[in-house]
C-alpha cells in the first residue's frame, strides 16, 4: 500500500529519486551515465551507509536488482525494471547495467521504493530478513515496532546527507479506520 511505501522511504534508498516534477534525481546514485540506449553506469553516494554503519556497496546494488528479479520473490517490480542482460560492478562504488534492449520505464522503475537497495552482504548471512525487519541506507532506523500500534523511527546516525533528517525522531501512529484517524488529527 501507499502508506508502507511511505515508511519504506524513511528507512530505504532508491538508485534514483524524483523532484517534485517527476524529474528523475540523484538517489544512493550521485550520478549515473547512459553510455548507450542499453548501458547505464551508477555511481553511489560517498559514504552512504546502512544504519548498522557498513558502507553501501555496488554487490548491494546487484543483489537488490538480482532478488527483485528473482522468479522465487516473485516481485511484481521486476517488469519494469526491463530485461537486464548483465550486471557488473566496476569498483566498489560503479555498477554497470546492460539491458537486452531499450526499455522506457528503466530509470524510472528504479526511483520507485519498490527497487529500494538493501544489505545484501546481511541477506545472504541470514543476519537480515526484508520480510520481517528494515534495515536500510535512509535517513532513519526503526527504534520500535507495535504490531498493527505503531512505529518508531529514530536518526539514521550513518546517513550521508548534512542536515537531514531534520528531526531526531519519528513516531508513527497505525491507524486503520478512517474516521478514528480524523478523530486523532483533531485530536492533536
Amino acid at each position: 500500500t501507499v502508506a508502507s511505501w511511505e515508511m519504506y522511504q524513511m528507512v530505504y534508498e532508491t538508485l534514483l529519486t524524483t523532484d517534485d516534477e517527476l524529474n528523475l534525481q540523484a538517489g544512493l546514485a550521485e550520478s549515473w551515465e547512459e553510455e548507450s540506449p542499453t548501458r547505464f553506469v551508477f555511481t553511489l553516494r560517498e559514504g552512504a551507509a546502512f544504519s548498522n554503519g557498513r558502507a553501501v556497496d555496488a554487490q548491494d546494488v546487484i543483489g537488490s536488482i538480482e532478488r527483485i528479479r528473482n522468479p522465487e520473490i516473485a516481485s511484481y517490480w521486476a517488469h519494469q525494471l526491463g530485461e537486464i542482460e548483465s550486471m557488473e560492478a566496476l569498483d566498489d562504488r560503479r555498477v554497470a547495467i546492460e539491458l537486452a534492449r531499450p526499455h522506457a520505464t528503466f530509470l524510472p522503475a528504479l526511483a520507485h521504493i519498490t527497487a529500494a537497495i538493501i544489505p545484501l552482504q546481511e541477506y545472504q548471512a541470514g543476519e537480515f530478513d526484508p520480510t520481517s525487519e528494515m534495515l536500510g541506507s535512509g535517513p532513519f532506523m526503526v527504534e520500535a515496532h507495535d504490531q498493527d500500534e505503531s512505529w518508531t523511527l529514530v536518526r539514521n546516525p550513518h546517513y550521508g546527507r548534512d542536515g537531514y533528517p531534520r528531526a531526531d525522531r519519528m513516531n508513527v501512529a497505525i491507524i486503520p479506520d478512517e474516521s478514528a484517524r480524523m478523530a486523532a488529527l483533531r485530536d492533536g
